[in-house]
């Protein structure tokens, strides 16, 4: 089971060098039968099927996990990967060739700061949100209105951020 089916059962899993740690809560029926058993299967259609659809989304993350997962979540929520890129020029060439439409960008990429993308999708007037494994003040200064998302995060959590970051509306 991939951590984000981990997280989309209402579970968690966390990352670390000596590996992954889980634990899940599974969804059932009420004890009278009265609660719907959760069908991500379905739920995946019907996200696909929002304002997201088709979106050329760009992730800057340097964790083959955790951008995997990434990956993973925004392709579900009927979206085109841009990336991963891994490293600040390969995200800057990115986004010079492919236009995306938004970014998802973590904070730190071997332990230097992102912000020289942050700095051209702002530019370029495309919408983008940090990850970061703790809130980064430095980053609510210079780039207030981009949200900042603290890992691990859940699907429901990075699928809210991309219709946030895109506008709801369908349009960037």
């Amino acid at each position: 089971m991939r951590a984000w089916q981990i997280y989309a059962l209402g579970g968690a899993a966390a990352l670390s060098p000596n590996g992954c740690a889980t634990g899940n809560l599974l969804p059932c029926q009420d004890i009278d039968g009265s609660g719907p058993l959760r069908n991500p299967e379905r739920d995946s259609k019907e996200i696909a099927m929002d304002v997201l659809g088709g979106r050329r989304i760009l992730i800057l993350e340097e964790q083959a996990p955790i951008a995997q997962l990434l990956v993973d979540m925004v392709r579900e929520f009927g979206c085109e990967v841009i990336g991963p890129a891994k490293d600040v020029p390969h995200a800057l060439a990115l986004i010079a060739t492919e236009a995306p439409e938004a970014a998802i960008l973590d904070v730190k990429i071997a332990g230097r700061n992102t912000l020289a993308v942050a700095e051209e999708l702002s530019r370029r007037r495309t919408p983008f949100a940090f990850t970061s494994g703790n809130k980064t003040p430095e980053l609510a200064r210079r780039f207030g209105p981009a949200p900042v998302v603290t890992k691990p995060y859940s699907r429901e959590t990075m699928h809210s951020l991309l219709r946030e970051l895109i506008g709801g509306s369908g349009q960037p």
